[in-house]
């Protein structure tokens, strides 16, 4: 996130022929019932704010010539340029978003287990602009979890604030989302059904929150194809076949007998019949 500090400050150089453009930053974690863990970076822009910046480049005067529309693909091209997210972890994947209001980008962050970014203790404390490379951003004490998030008075929170008080459209979010409703909270508010929290960054004093994870899902195990096991059971070793020939040799004396019992039937049947002549 502190790269985008950067961003903001072309922001400001904008903001007396902007009025009315904006901007979205959120920072989002999603607590999953089998304990993983995802987090998301979301840097985005609307329209208007996207072609002023690249008509104001395209120009080179600072002022932007406003003369001709560009193209999705130099938008896109713009955003990629400018999104300098940066976040700790191996498993790191980076999106577009378009809300059909805004575009940017969101990076994503994958953990197998919360403990792996959990340190045992009643608090660690974690700030806004450092959060997506941080290793720990939980403190567990038992089976609690919790996080104090703070905010930089100098720091982006605070340039975010006076781009808003000049005019730009300044949305900076921070969400968390949990399998069921934490224990305590300073949200600015809650959805409906009790499992996402979300904060404004602008008109937030830090974010405080803990929660535990109740009916905890284990994770599905991993199987390979070269496995002769199904779901870690044994194969039966498959029985035994029956002698086929025995079985055979077995039903020899009976079909010969049959055929034996026919002929003979077919021999009295002639000879009572000569007799009858």
């Amino acid at each position: 996130m502190k790269k985008i500090v950067k961003l903001l400050a072309l922001v400001a150089m904008l903001c007396l022929l902007l009025v009315g453009c904006g901007m979205k930053m959120e920072i989002g974690l999603r607590v999953n019932p089998d304990k993983t863990v995802e987090m998301t970076v979301l840097s985005a822009m609307d329209d208007e704010l996207i072609e002023a910046y690249l008509s104001m480049e395209e120009s080179g005067d600072g002022e932007g010539s406003g003369e001709r529309e560009y193209t999705d693909e130099e938008k896109w091209a713009f955003l990629e340029s400018s999104n300098t997210v940066t976040m700790s972890g191996e498993e790191v994947e980076k999106e577009r978003y378009d809300d059909g209001t805004y575009k940017g980008y969101r990076t994503i962050r994958k953990a197998d287990d919360i403990d792996t970014l959990s340190v045992e203790g009643d608090t660690v404390e974690v700030d806004w602009e450092s959060i997506s490379e941080s290793d720990k951003i939980f403190a567990k004490n038992g089976d609690t979890y919790m996080m104090h998030l703070t905010l930089n008075e100098s720091g982006e929170i605070a340039d975010a604030k006076a781009y808003s008080e000049q005019g730009i459209d300044m949305q900076v979010d921070f969400t968390i989302t949990l399998p069921n409703p934490a224990e305590t909270h300073n949200a600015t508010s809650v959805s409906e059904d009790g499992l996402t929290y979300t904060w404004n960054m602008l008109t937030s004093e830090s974010v405080d929150i803990s929660f535990k994870l109740t009916n905890v899902q284990e994770k599905e195990p991993v199987t390979t194809t070269d496995n002769p096991t199904s779901a870690g059971q044994p194969l039966v070793p498959p029985q035994p076949a029956e002698d086929q020939p025995e079985q055979n040799n077995t039903m020899l004396p009976i079909i010969i007998g049959c055929c034996i019992g026919v002929v003979a039937v077919v021999a009295i049947v002639l000879i009572i019949k000569k007799k009858s002549k």
